[in-house]
């Protein structure tokens, strides 16, 4: 572990090596990990929220005794690719690129594209005993994995196949195979389970498949290559990740408008944080990861990481990022998220600011309705500012803008002194039920002249702050 910032900005605190090759990496959400470590490792490594390894995991097979008996009765090795666990999270479903062993003698590849070229198999995975139970036979170099939010339907991009495997979750069959174009990749599949969009990463397309009737459309010239594709919980926004042009797109779903956003060489994969507020890219190339404002739709933060960062997930009950890089590592940082106490509390957002409103507190609610605030349901993984009752009477009834939050106060004084050098006037107050150590960049009287000091900070250092509020005494 490293000592590290808690808010303003992401740091890493962890690393993972030691035997893998990860292409992905998914959690259950509860707090199980698992990475995909393609044919050069011939493994899935599993891990507690910890960054602990609980198994690492064969993907041999004996794919006779798992009901394929046209296939030999020995052991066959697999090449996990791609997984997504099931929104119970007691089973993890693994793409394989490729199968080897007899009857496999045309593997597909990235480069290939037809029909003629071996099939491969999907993995169910019991994520307590982490034993394979059962396969599914699919189309050629699948990919991406998705699951209908009704548990339905399992669906996988067969990348040299041109086409997707749908498979029904109860029979574990395949039920239908629908051709797309050259070179799937991302899946993303709407709330109400009638819409799939289908990222054809050999084009410049995104595939929509009606799964009432499976017939298939497209969104056009979205630009070159896209790969991975996040659909907002309301179903009104479509993020695509534009691998060959190095750009994000947002699509309003309502309206067919498009904004772009340029990030770094090579955006793969992306994660949306819980509260929809922000979007985090790998970029391969770039060796680095961005966090973008959805609303905004422009680049917040950019971090590096070790070489070819192609995998990410966020574990968002600690705020944490998990980055797999296909090097050899898995990367662990924390973004600047805090954890508030299960008290009946609410939350107010003033222009995208977090700021804690306890319900007891009838002053605050009046401050809030002054300024039109829609308050809304706390949600457990949302940006938190924990709301604190400070000893020292000087800071009372004041916000105060916040650029760093130290757990050790060394920290917290080095970064002072770092915010000094560059001519901002910063002190150090501590926020007395979590003991944390927080540099105030300036103080205001009322939450609309913070906002206005936390604009002009992003302008004038292109820093992030957020407020912190002293109750009045």
């Amino acid at each position: 572990m490293f000592s590290n910032l808690t808010f303003g900005q992401i740091t890493l605190v962890q690393e993972i090596g030691s035997a893998i090759s990860p292409k992905s990496i998914v959690t259950n959400g509860q707090g199980i990990f698992a990475a995909q470590n393609m044919m050069y490792r011939h493994t899935i490594t599993f891990y507690n929220a910890e960054g602990t390894l609980l198994k690492s995991l064969k993907d041999h097979v004996n794919l006779a005794e798992k009901g394929f008996s046209n296939y030999k009765n020995v052991t066959y090795l697999g090449a996990p690719v791609e997984a997504c666990f099931t929104k119970d999270g007691k089973y993890l479903w693994v793409s394989n690129y490729a199968m080897y062993g007899p009857g496999f003698n045309k593997e597909g590849c990235d480069g290939c594209s037809g029909k003629n070229y071996d099939p491969s198999f999907l993995y169910k995975i019991n994520s307590k005993s982490f034993e394979i139970e059962s396969v599914v036979k699919v189309g050629s170099v699948p990919k991406f994995v998705a699951i209908s939010p009704n548990g339905k339907l399992l669906m996988v991009s067969n990348w040299t196949s041109s086409d997707i495997s749908i498979i029904s979750l109860k029979t574990e069959k395949e039920i239908k195979r629908v051709h797309v174009g050259p070179r799937p990749r991302g899946v993303a599949i709407d709330n109400k389970n009638q819409m799939a969009y289908v990222a054809i990463m050999g084009s410049d397309k995104i595939a929509k498949i009606n799964l009432l009737n499976f017939k298939v459309t497209y969104i056009e010239g979205v630009g070159k290559g896209p790969r991975h594709l996040i659909l907002n919980a309301a179903n009104t926004f479509l993020y695509v990740a534009l691998n060959n042009i190095n750009k994000l797109l947002k699509i309003d779903l309502r309206d067919g408008s498009r904004t772009y956003c340029s990030v770094n060489a090579g955006p793969r994969t992306m994660v949306m944080s819980a509260n929809e507020d922000y979007l985090y890219v790998v970029n391969y190339y770039a060796n680095t990861f961005q966090k973008v404002d959805t609303k905004t739709f422009t680049i917040l933060e950019t971090i590096k990481t070790k070489n070819h960062p192609i995998g990410i997930t966020g574990n968002w009950k600690t705020s944490e990022l998990w980055v797999a890089c296909y090097a050899g590592v898995i990367q662990i940082f924390k973004d600047s998220l805090v954890t508030v106490s299960k008290d009946k509390e609410e939350m107010a957002i003033v222009e995208n600011i977090p700021v804690l409103v306890v319900q007891e507190k009838p002053h605050l609610k009046n401050a809030i309705q002054a300024l039109n605030i829609a308050k809304v349901s706390l949600p457990n993984t949302a940006v938190k500012i924990q709301e604190e009752k400070e000893k020292t009477p000087a800071t009372s009834c004041l916000y105060h803008l916040i650029s760093g939050s130290f757990q050790e106060k060394e920290n917290a004084l080095a970064f002072q002194k770092k915010l000094l050098d560059q001519g901002i006037d910063a002190t150090i107050i501590k926020a007395t039920k979590n003991q944390l150590n927080l540099v105030s960049i300036a103080t205001y009287k009322s939450v609309a002249a913070a906002n206005n000091g936390r604009g002009d900070y992003k302008k004038t250092h292109g820093k992030s702050s957020w407020i912190y509020h002293v109750p009045c005494k």
